[in-house]
C-alpha cells in the first residue's frame, strides 16, 4: 500500500499543517489543485509490522492510538519497551 504526502515547509514540524497524507493520487490531486495548486506531494510505501503500539505525539506528549502513517523510524512493535 502506498500514500502520497505533500508537506507545508512554511509550517514547523509538529504542526497539524504541516503534511497531508492521501490514500489515493486523485485525492492528493483534488486538495492540491483546490489548495495548492504549485505543490506536490510524493508517494511513498506504508511500512508495516507485527502491531503497532501507541507512539507519543511529537507536540505535546501525549498518546495516540487512532490511524496512523508510520514513518521510517517510528515503527514499533510489541517486542519493544515503551517510552518513558
Amino acid at each position: 500500500m502506498n500514500v502520497f504526502i505533500y508537506v507545508d515547509t512554511s509550517k514547523d514540524v509538529g504542526d497539524p499543517d504541516h503534511l497531508k497524507v492521501f490514500a489515493t493520487a486523485d485525492t492528493a490531486d483534488t486538495w492540491l489543485e483546490e489548495n495548492e495548486p504549485e505543490g506536490v506531494a510524493f508517494e511513498y510505501e506504508v511500512l508495516e509490522c507485527k502491531k503497532a503500539r501507541r507512539l507519543p505525539l511529537l507536540t505535546s506528549g501525549a498518546y495516540s492510538d487512532g490511524p496512523s502513517v508510520l514513518l521510517a523510524g517510528a515503527v514499533s512493535t510489541d517486542d519493544e519497551e515503551p517510552p518513558p
